[in-house]
């Protein structure tokens, strides 16, 4: 869509031996990048590019049925400080950044933006303590960042609590 940043490229193969016109051919064309581009929008968050809620709920039901993982629940603290005080730019730019710590240090984990400041992490094969240590290191990678408007500074900051789906429990939950 327009003004939308690109997140993939969809490559189509085998047109030029295609008995359509060509100005079928770009209706057809069209036509699959609009209903990719609405598969898109119902998988993932605009903002963040996270997956869904409805996206994670269903891999949050499988993981719950196998005792398997834990579930992470970040909440950005005082996010309001920041759309009152900059500007819901900013806040967005603080939305944005966690979504970035959170991709660095949960690869390969399924990560969503449940709404405004709420997110969530599903960490299949993890266990609560292997958990606190990565939410830890998310807390402080987090904080690092500084955000500066007018001579005001503020600093980030984001509250983790922890849940073990089943089995997989190696310890007590929440940081």
């Amino acid at each position: 869509s327009p003004g939308r940043p690109a997140h993939g490229i969809l490559a189509l193969t085998g047109w030029r031996h295609s008995r359509f016109s060509e100005r079928r051919l770009i209706r057809v064309i069209r036509y699959v990048v609009s209903h990719v581009d609405s598969l898109l929008d119902r998988d993932y968050d605009d903002l963040t590019g996270l997956a869904s809620w409805p996206v994670f709920e269903r891999e949050l039901a499988a993981a719950t049925a196998a005792d398997d993982g834990v579930v992470m629940a970040m909440d950005v603290d005082r996010l309001h400080v920041f759309n009152e005080t900059f500007g819901r730019e900013v806040g967005d730019e603080v939305l944005l950044h966690l979504a970035t710590v959170l991709r660095d240090a949960l690869p390969g984990h399924l990560l969503t933006r449940i709404t405004g400041d709420q997110f969530a992490a599903l960490l299949r094969h993890t266990g609560v303590d292997e958990a606190r240590v990565l939410g830890e290191r998310i807390c402080v990678r987090f904080r690092e960042r500084c955000f500066e408007r007018d001579g005001q500074i503020h600093r980030a900051s984001v509250s983790i609590g922890i849940s073990a789906l089943g089995a997989v429990s190696d310890g007590d939950g929440g940081m």
